[in-house]
């Protein structure tokens, strides 16, 4: 269990940046997820809040096989990389966009801007990343010789939950000093700034740094085969009746 995980720490590089990567993304999902409604609502004065969110979640949901086919045909990190650095720029886009003057019902600017976001890979970047875990996770037993896989996966759960759970105590606790109104139409400016923040900027910073951590992931599918040196080791332990001339 976790001791023999502890044992062979050293093994465990490239699993614990990829668990780094689900914290900082968990905290940047978190942050929007719980932030969009209310940039929706009184940055953006959309009055039909529920058809944006339907069309983003249609864009997002139709793009995924895209990425899945990248993956299957690449490497995960070489589909992760345009798809947080997409939606990193789009977050950007996203929290510098102006204000409109008033309720704004327009279709072009649901569609645009969710369709964007959607496509963007708000999702596929999170898909991405999870999608990663297993060929660590097959990558540190192969090389370690330790079966912790239960204890692996319950790393990468436990680096989700505290990102999510930082996330949404990070978006009450600025919001609240903000001085956001819960039954008030419209909010004030410092509480726009911050749902701005929370929504769009905040979350394009944590991407980046997804991102920077990223750099240093060996891609697992890169060395699934042994080395010959480790074949012809695991050959001198076998009976001479079962190796192959």
């Amino acid at each position: 269990g976790g001791g023999s995980f502890w044992a062979h720490l050293p093994h465990a590089k490239n699993f614990l940046l990829v668990a780094a990567m689900i914290f900082v993304g968990s905290v940047q999902y978190a942050l929007f997820q719980s932030n969009l409604l209310f940039a929706l609502e009184y940055v953006f004065r959309l009055t039909n809040r529920g058809r944006y969110m339907f069309l983003l979640s249609v864009a997002s949901i139709a793009t995924l096989p895209a990425w899945f086919l990248l993956m299957k045909h690449t490497r995960k990190m070489v589909a992760f990389f345009p798809a947080v650095l997409c939606t990193a720029v789009l977050y950007g886009a996203m929290a510098l966009l102006p204000s409109p003057d008033g309720p704004d019902d327009s279709l072009t600017t649901i569609l645009v801007t969710a369709g964007i976001l959607g496509i963007g890979c708000v999702d596929a970047t999170w898909f991405i990343v999870n999608a990663i875990i297993p060929d660590t996770v097959e990558e540190f037993m192969r090389d370690s010789g330790s079966r912790d896989e239960g204890f692996l996966y319950s790393i990468s759960l436990l680096a989700s939950k505290l990102g999510q759970g930082l996330g949404l105590s990070l978006s009450g606790y600025v919001l609240g000093q903000s001085g956001y109104e819960g039954s008030a139409d419209v909010q004030n400016e410092i509480t726009l700034v911050a749902i701005r923040a929370l929504a769009f900027g905040l979350p394009c910073l944590l991407l980046l740094a997804t991102t920077a951590i990223g750099l240093f992931v060996r891609d697992a599918r890169s060395s699934d085969l042994p080395s010959p040196s480790a074949n012809a080791e695991d050959d001198t332990t076998l009976p001479d009746s079962a190796k192959v001339e």
